[in-house]
């Protein structure tokens, strides 16, 4: 631990924008999000190297896993320098075309639904979907919210996804306004020793900036 915080200490002493930045963030946003903005920062910033891991685990940022983690969450670890880049909305999605689209209230139970595999440990939804009784209509769960998409996408049921992720694409239909209690909000994390770091502060101030150009797509505007 005593040779990993003088690591970060000797990297805090750089003071120029080149180097490596090793980002870690979920499947859903590097897809939906993260991909062009990172594309954008190369071209802004050509001596920073990015290396990109993609998991919904948090690495850990102390031994030095990852410099800059993006997350899903309403609780940050407060070990870590958080920023919030904005709110999260969620509702429900179908393939275009799917006969809830066109009802003014549509009853949720008269359709096959696609949930989230025990091992996503996705509790929030879960409590949502056996809150409206929607457990018995669950014939498919998948462990990944992009395994969830396209599921949908095929026609074996609706699901619970973020906005960000369905509203672009016109595969999709939203069915209702973004649900409240299934709400969270979007952080960047970094260790404290990092933040006086060029590279990584670049990161962070443009990653920052490009989300909020895209904070209504990303908390899901009326329909």
């Amino acid at each position: 631990m005593e040779v990993t915080a003088a690591e970060r200490q000797v990297v805090g002493q750089d003071l120029k924008p080149r180097g490596t930045v090793r980002v870690t963030a979920t499947d859903t946003l590097c897809f939906a999000l993260l991909m062009p903005i990172c594309r954008a920062f190369r071209e802004r910033f050509p001596e920073i190297k990015l290396e990109i891991a993609i998991s919904d685990q948090l690495f850990n940022l102390s031994k030095r896993e990852a410099d800059v983690a993006l997350r899903p969450t309403l609780r940050p670890p407060e070990t870590l320098l958080g920023r919030k880049l904005g709110d999260i909305g969620q509702a429900v999605y179908g393939p275009a075309g799917h006969p809830a689209a066109v009802e003014s209230n549509p009853d949720l139970t008269n359709y096959d639904w696609v949930g989230p595999d025990p091992s996503l440990a996705y509790t929030n939804l879960d409590q949502w979907m056996t809150k409206n009784h929607l457990d018995g209509r669950t014939n498919c769960r998948v462990n990944t919210l992009m395994g969830m998409r396209e599921a949908m996408w095929t026609g074996m049921g609706l699901t619970v996804l973020p906005c960000y992720l369905c509203d672009p694409d016109t595969r999709f239909v939203r069915i209702g306004q973004p649900i409240p209690e299934m709400r969270t909000e979007l952080w960047s994390l970094t260790h404290p020793d990092l933040k006086s770091v060029s590279r990584i502060r670049a990161f962070l101030d443009f990653v920052t900036e490009a989300i909020s150009k895209n904070k209504t797509l990303l908390a899901g505007m009326p329909v």
